[in-house]
């Protein structure tokens, strides 16, 4: 076969242009359409837009035809490399659309006869996060301080960041001139304090002691520097949660929007119908987000968490006042047996993988009586909850919280009680 054959053939198989209508949300945050007989999901698109894409392997938005009301121009300038924000393109309004979607479809498929009308948490779409991870390269002899591009290692360097709190931008814009002149840091942690900025490097070597002295001549800044997990400089970084003072270390969990974190605590809190003499189990506890509210309301509450450092710190972080009343148990939750006959009320706050084995527990334990669930993954939540209602509970309040606006992530509030 000649070469020109060959070549006509190829271009026969390349994928065209084609023009068609955006129908769904994929879960993801794309847009769900058919192109003949394959289904594709375009990132960019949203749904009741006219497109033209290239159904190539991913598919390509080419152009948008007609807008959706909810397509605005990206307020981040680093948008379309940067991989940490996928709705950037999506005003508010249609982000929130998307979440609740994508909610209601996951929980549908529970069989349910019905379910309860989400209710929405949500707050300012910018400046919110307090705090940040940020990846730092030297590749080419050029200083790289950012988030990694979308399904790529790649780091796409920024100067300041539209989700960062104007503190964490600040102290950013501070750090890069002097990590230009290093070749030692691989990441750096950003928490924004009280009154100051907590700045943690993580070093791949040691710095030169000019250098250290340099960072450490930074103002408003709580730095900590670690070298293959040692600390080489270790100031204490002091976080206020629910009028108490907690010791943070870069890992612990904390609720990246303080904000929507305060509502969704509310939330929790209402839907728990705290009264004395209440006996609560608080499972995946951290530092003590939910378990200190529910002891300041009169509960006695048990929070159980798998981090001893974790624990440890939660403990010490308690009030006189409330020290009666609360307590923390380090316990690997993934994997052992409970006794949960002394509690009445329940709360889980798992990471991404769910609380399988906890709730297969409490869907068997009677007592417990009411329940709120808060999840970071509407799949894992999906199953958890299949579990439950089949051992007797049952759905009565849902909330969606954007804890993370212009990503597709989100946090989900669920309300059980025994019927």
């Amino acid at each position: 076969m000649s070469n020109r054959w060959r070549s006509s053939i190829s271009r026969d198989r390349e994928p065209k242009p084609v023009e068609t209508e955006v129908l769904a949300w994929g879960d993801h945050g794309e847009g769900a359409l058919h192109v003949g007989s394959k289904r594709l999901f375009v990132a960019g698109a949203i749904p009741g837009e006219r497109i033209s894409v290239l159904a190539a392997k991913p598919p390509k938005l080419l152009k948008v035809l007609e807008a959706s009301e909810t397509r605005r121009k990206p307020p981040c300038r680093y948008a379309s490399d940067c991989g940490g924000c996928q709705l950037q393109h999506v005003a508010p309004a249609g982000q929130l659309a998307f979440k609740a979607d994508r909610l209601t479809r996951f929980l549908h498929g529970l069989a349910l006869d019905s379910l309860p009308d989400v209710e929405v948490i949500s707050a300012e779409d910018s400046g919110y996060r307090r705090r940040a991870r940020l990846a730092v390269s030297y590749r080419g002899g050029k200083l790289r301080v950012g988030f990694r591009q979308a399904k790529s290692n790649r780091i796409v360097d920024i100067d300041d960041c539209y989700n960062l709190r104007p503190s964490l931008n600040n102290a950013l814009k501070a750090i890069k001139p002097l990590l230009a002149q290093q070749r030692a840091v691989s990441h750096i942690d950003l928490l924004a304090l009280d009154d100051k900025v907590g700045v943690h490097l993580r070093l791949t070597e040691p710095l030169s002691a000019d250098a250290l002295a340099e960072f450490q001549a930074l103002p408003s800044m709580a730095l900590k520097i670690s070298l293959e997990s040692q600390w080489i400089v270790d100031t204490p970084w002091i976080v206020s949660s629910h009028g108490t003072e907690v010791t943070y270390h870069p890992g612990d969990f904390l609720q990246a929007n303080d904000k929507i974190n305060q509502e969704m605590v509310a939330r929790a809190l209402e839907w728990m119908a705290l009264e004395e003499g209440d006996s609560v189990a608080d499972f995946f506890s951290g530092l003590g987000n939910f378990s200190v509210p529910m002891a300041v309301k009169g509960a006695a509450v048990v929070g159980f968490e798998g981090s001893d450092a974790m624990v440890r710190r939660a403990t010490e972080a308690v009030e006189v006042d409330i020290s009666d009343r609360i307590s923390y148990q380090s316990v690997d939750l993934f994997g052992t047996q409970l006794a949960l006959n002394n509690f009445n009320k329940a709360l889980l706050d798992p990471p991404r993988a769910g609380a399988q084995h906890l709730c297969e527990q409490l869907s068997k334990a009677q007592n417990v009586e009411r329940l709120v669930y808060v999840s970071c993954d509407t799949s894992t939540l999906a199953r958890d909850l299949t579990i439950l209602v089949a051992g007797g509970f049952s759905i009565e309040r849902l909330a969606l919280a954007d804890m993370f606006p212009n990503t597709v992530h989100s946090e989900t509030i669920v309300l059980l009680t025994r019927t």
